[in-house]
């Protein structure tokens, strides 16, 4: 796990973020936790949406079509998940 300062929030992260500040592992929880895992196509219960997101509630889905799907949780926790082929390379900071 990876621990980082961005903004003034403490951060965690199952991978490294190139960038970022890193710092030790805190006593306190994270502000944000960051994670990969299962992220669905769609929310339940949609409130709004666009042609690449929907909000739900306090969640938020973010699909970039081919590259990554993001759900966004009561503002303190991202998962991810690559779609199709693509694969994140976190020596450079990115999903190609």
């Amino acid at each position: 796990m990876f621990h980082y300062v961005m903004s003034g929030l403490r951060v965690t992260s199952d991978c490294a973020m190139p960038g970022l500040i890193e710092t030790p592992a805190a006593d306190a929880a994270p502000d944000v936790r960051i994670r990969q895992g299962e992220v669905s196509l769609a929310l339940a219960k949609c409130d709004t949406s666009g042609p690449n997101w929907q909000m739900a509630g306090d969640r938020f889905l973010l699909r970039i079509p081919g590259i990554v799907r993001m759900t966004l949780d009561s503002g303190t926790a991202i998962t991810w998940q690559c779609e199709g082929d693509a694969r994140p390379d976190f020596t450079r900071g990115d999903i190609n």
